[in-house]
């Protein structure tokens, strides 16, 4: 009796082996893997928070989906959160390269887990300042564009907000950087820049007029950004009305600077993107599941049975011996 009772102790001993290995390769495939938050997952969202402040959702713009997107690649390329562009260029750049003629416009970028939901972005105590704000809640901003790409483990996110010419927000605003206007009630209107001719030494200056920006000032003297901003000391691209810039030294005084021989704006050029209503969204990286051994299960329960049977064996072949010997007692 007490043989059979440890068999049955052995036998229910193998039967919870077998299950623990049967269920170990479920509980690995069932674990959780992060979901990618798109492009369009971002601008959902933007809209969303939008709409919780009272102001009309953006529209998808074909060009800043695809000004967006090469932003977050080439982010994702050098590893590191810049506004700064391939060989220098500024977001105004970018948008005038790709074609895009702007009023106003504002870009917010940021690194986070690929794991990261739209909403997550938006809440960011990383944009939860007044300029990262204004991309996100301007009046005056009426287009928007988002790219994402993954490297390394890191999720690069950019979203590019604009209004093209001829497009107006609702009126009041802080001003873009870069952007000179009248806060006030009505429409923004596009400003047109009249150049001043050279002074009598060849060199030229312009008083800056509510409306203008640093863009359209470089765009009628047929100069660059770049160029206004070494002229001017400039740290960045904000003007206001009644400031004096220096467009052109006069020719005695001119200093010949690395931004002396850059390249002037390029001609519009439709930019390439990949389609104009479904925004692009990048692959995200899968999360490595837990490793599983195929057959790892079978192999342990094998093992287990086999060095079951040897213990019974060796059980019962002690208890043979016991009786024998029992036996030989009582002949004696």
């Amino acid at each position: 009796m007490t043989l059979r009772i440890r068999l049955a102790l052995l036998l229910l001993i193998l039967a919870s082996f077998a299950d623990l290995a049967r269920g170990a390769p479920a509980r690995a495939e069932s674990l959780p893997r992060p979901s990618l938050a798109s492009a369009s997952d971002l601008i959902a969202a933007v809209n969303s928070y939008r709409a919780q402040h009272g102001l009309s959702a953006y529209a998808v713009s074909a060009i800043l989906m695809g000004t967006a997107q090469a932003q977050a690649e080439y982010m994702a390329s050098i590893g590191s959160v810049t506004h700064t562009g391939p060989g220098g260029t500024s977001f105004s750049d970018r948008l005038t390269a790709a074609g895009y003629r702007f009023v106003f416009r504002s870009e917010n970028i940021i690194s986070a887990s690929p794991d990261a939901s739209g909403w997550d972005l938006v809440s960011s105590s990383a944009w939860a300042d007044a300029d990262h704000q204004h991309t996100l809640l301007s009046p005056n901003l009426c287009e928007v564009g988002a790219g994402v790409t993954v490297s390394g483990g890191t999720a690069y996110y950019v979203l590019d907000a604009a209004c093209p010419s001829g497009s107006g927000g609702t009126g009041v605003s802080t001003p873009a950087p870069g952007a000179t206007y009248v806060v006030g009630g009505g429409t923004p209107t596009v400003v047109v820049v009249v150049p001043n001719t050279p002074k009598p030494d060849g060199s030229i200056s312009h008083l800056v007029q509510p409306g203008e920006t640093l863009w359209s000032i470089a765009i009628a003297y047929r100069t660059t950004i770049a160029q206004l901003k070494a002229l001017n000391n400039l740290a960045d691209e904000m003007i206001y009305p009644g400031n004096t810039l220096i467009v052109a030294r006069a020719p005695s005084t001119q200093t010949p600077s690395a931004t002396s021989t850059e390249t002037p704006i390029p001609t519009a050029t439709p930019f390439v993107f990949r389609t104009a209503t479904s925004p692009p969204t990048p692959t995200a990286t899968p999360a490595p599941a837990a490793p599983v051994t195929d057959g790892s299960g079978a192999v342990v329960v094998g093992i287990i049975v086999v060095a079951a049977l040897v213990v019974a064996g060796g059980m019962t072949a002690a208890g043979a011996r016991r009786n024998r010997e029992k036996s030989r007692e009582r002949e004696e």
